[in-house]
């Protein structure tokens, strides 16, 4: 019962706000491949480390991490639009930065780039993750840091209504007496 249950709130998509488990979105996609050319959803995550970061003689950054959000650890694709928005500049203006002959430049840049691999290094929040055939792992085409209020109370009020909130009624059981 609780298997049909449990599997029926994975895949209804209804509820699943204010985020999923990796786990539970990677099944919505297994069952909607045909359905739907992607799914997203919001999960909870902290970042683990870093695959690898790659931007020279790039139009587009590829940022590939490692995350565990409780249910998986992942490796994940950073979209390029969130590592623009996080750095400030195009790969091209980072290469040419970093390149470029004029030290002031340089030193901005790598501070630069230092702020954004701190924001990956304490990252603990949440990630709106997309699945689709295009790409072999998840992509995070959104991160924010920390856990809005109004998401945890509808974590909180999630928690209450489900079946593991409930106290469970133990009977009480009598001490086995062990003396001669």
């Amino acid at each position: 019962m609780v298997d049909t249950v449990e599997q029926t709130f994975i895949l209804s998509g209804n509820r699943e706000i204010p985020f999923t488990y990796l786990a539970s979105l990677s099944a919505k996609w297994a069952a909607m491949k045909d359905k739907a050319p992607s799914v997203q959803g919001k999960i909870k995550c902290f970042l683990t480390g870093v695959k690898g970061f790659q931007y020279k003689q790039r139009t587009k950054f590829e940022l590939r991490v490692y995350i565990d959000d409780g249910s998986l650890i992942s490796e994940m694709l950073i979209d390029h639009h969130v590592v623009l928005k996080g750095i400030g500049h195009s790969p091209e203006e980072v290469t040419a930065a970093l390149a470029s002959s004029d030290k002031k430049k340089v030193s901005d840049m790598k501070e630069t780039l230092k702020q954004f691999q701190s924001f990956l290094v304490n990252f603990e929040g949440t990630m709106l993750v997309q699945l689709n055939e295009a790409s072999s792992v998840p992509i995070a085409i959104d991160m924010n840091q920390g856990c809005p209020a109004p998401d945890a109370w509808l974590l909180l009020r999630r928690l209450k209504s489900s079946n593991f909130a409930q106290p469970q009624q133990h009977p009480i059981m009598d001490p086995i007496e062990l003396s001669p």
